[in-house]
């Protein structure tokens, strides 16, 4: 059965990606791969426990019912987690690389522009230029 620890170390493992800002799509993939492992791992229904408890006489058929129908809740719930965590992870990958293209489209605007103000700037310093050399032999 999926324990409380486990379902701490779940969560925690989601926010940490959060906490520490990780963009990296493979980090993120290669993480929520591993609970996903996990979660199959401590599985009672395919992990074998359940099966050894009931050979050992250790549960009743109730309870093993009742350890099956909790088991496969925990599961369903911890997968819809990690899906969920999935989504949210590759919109906000997907919104990155939008963003990356909007700064890299804004950065060819500035550098456009720069380059525009530099020529008009040049081209207002030499007309400036032209006017002072013509008011020098007026003022002399």
């Amino acid at each position: 059965m999926i324990s409380t620890r486990q379902s701490a170390k779940l969560l925690r493992a989601i926010r940490k990606l959060v906490e520490e800002n990780v963009t990296d799509i493979d980090t993120i993939k290669s993480t929520l791969d591993e609970l996903k492992i996990n979660t199959e791992t401590d599985d009672v229904l395919a992990n074998g426990r359940l099966d050894k408890l009931i050979r050992e006489g250790l549960i009743d058929s109730q309870m093993a019912s009742s350890l099956m129908n909790d088991s496969a809740y925990a599961y369903e719930l911890f997968n819809g987690v990690i899906e969920a965590a999935e989504i949210v992870f590759a919109e906000f990958s997907s919104l990155q690389q939008e963003l990356s293209l909007v700064d890299t489209e804004l950065d060819e605007a500035l550098e456009k522009n720069q380059t525009e103000i530099d020529l008009l700037l040049k081209k207002k310093t030499q007309e400036i230029d032209q006017i002072r050399l013509k008011e020098k032999p007026a003022t002399q």
